[in-house]
């Protein structure tokens, strides 16, 4: 999680969540492509909720608003879409889930 959004979600409603720090290292050849490079900081994102995801169906929520799905899909409330709309996230794939 980039150092921007870590500060939006800090300042947020939603308490159901983790965050770790985390060491980011970079391979010899984006050093080779990108020698001046600095990458921003970086947190690790831990959801505190689990979820149980069938297709585009939903069982077992903990409640949550940010959840782990046992194959390690980010399940989230619609208040937490609406919150990351407008903190404007990209390079996600999203899909709309149903409980069973």
């Amino acid at each position: 999680m980039s150092s921007k959004l870590e500060t939006e979600l800090k300042n947020s409603e939603f308490k159901d969540y983790k965050l770790e720090k985390c060491l980011i290292t970079t391979s010899d050849e984006f050093k080779e492509m990108y020698p001046n490079k600095e990458l921003p900081k970086f947190s690790r994102f831990i959801p505190l909720g689990k979820v149980e995801v069938e297709g585009e169906n939903f069982k077992n929520w903990s409640g949550h608003h940010f959840c782990l799905s046992p194959k390690g899909e980010l399940v989230v409330t619609q208040e937490v879409m609406d919150f990351f709309k407008r903190v404007l996230i990209d390079n996600c794939y999203i899909t709309t889930l149903t409980q069973e």
